[in-house]
């Protein structure tokens, strides 16, 4: 049986630390990574970003000169994710319905180090969350991944500030500096609407919101109440 998953510790030299031209990944020998690709290289392999759902292309040789068996091209991904030596990357190879998806992540104590939180968004759910649904319900989530972007989130955020837009609660005035950014993002367009051609506009069709506003915004379904309503009762 083929390996599923594995873990790298990040070296100085593959984040560039050393002033290396490339970022790049190198394997462990005792793992097979020709089975785990199951490619013949140089190949170009999609990954897909665990936390941020944004998709990467590696360049992948397991023919290197000196016989390492590398991930080139890794640059983006460490850039985005702020990686540094010692931190660990895990890739998970997924298989569903006969597709293969290979799920990227990047850790620190364990821990990803990009936008980690314990639980998820009322219109959001994760993979290791969806376990316990139907394989077909686990599909979509690995399918429609796409929508759930960091970068979107980020303007969100970068415009609207981390303040709810029902209750206008505000976490960094409360709690201080452990507050300071934490806001959940609410789709104003259902997750289940969006299509696969969908491009997200973070100014249009997203909304910062404090956990308990959107909570209740998805107390309603199918059709979750707008903010507005939200407003209103709390007017009242």
């Amino acid at each position: 049986m083929s390996q599923s998953s594995f873990k790298k510790i990040l070296s100085p030299s593959e984040v560039g630390a050393k002033k290396m031209n490339d970022r790049y990944l190198t394997f462990k020998s005792k793992v097979d990574y020709i089975k785990f690709y199951g490619k013949t290289s140089p190949v170009r392999i999609n990954h897909i970003d665990k936390v941020s759902i944004e998709q990467y292309t590696f360049r992948y040789d397991n023919a290197v000169s000196n016989g390492e068996v590398r991930l080139y091209e890794m640059g983006l991904f460490y850039a985005e994710r702020g990686a540094l030596p010692g931190d660990e990357v895990k890739i998970e190879k997924k298989v569903i319905d006969g597709n293969t998806f290979y799920e990227i992540d990047l850790l620190r104590n364990g821990i990803s180090t990009y936008y980690s939180q314990d639980y998820s968004l009322p219109d959001e759910v994760n993979e290791d969350n969806a376990k316990g649904y139907p394989e077909g319900y686990l599909k979509s989530v690995l399918v429609n991944k796409f929508e759930r972007s960091i970068k979107a989130r980020n303007e969100c955020i970068d415009y609207y500030g981390a303040i709810c837009a029902a209750c206008e609660f505000d976490f960094e005035d409360k709690y201080g500096d452990i507050g300071k950014g934490f806001i959940h993002v609410h789709h104003l367009v259902p997750i289940s609407e969006i299509g696969k051609s969908y491009k997200v506009d973070p100014i249009n069709d997203l909304i910062p919101v404090c956990p308990n506003c959107h909570a209740m915004i998805h107390k309603r379904k199918p059709n979750p109440f707008r903010i507005n309503d939200i407003k209103e009762r709390l007017e009242k």
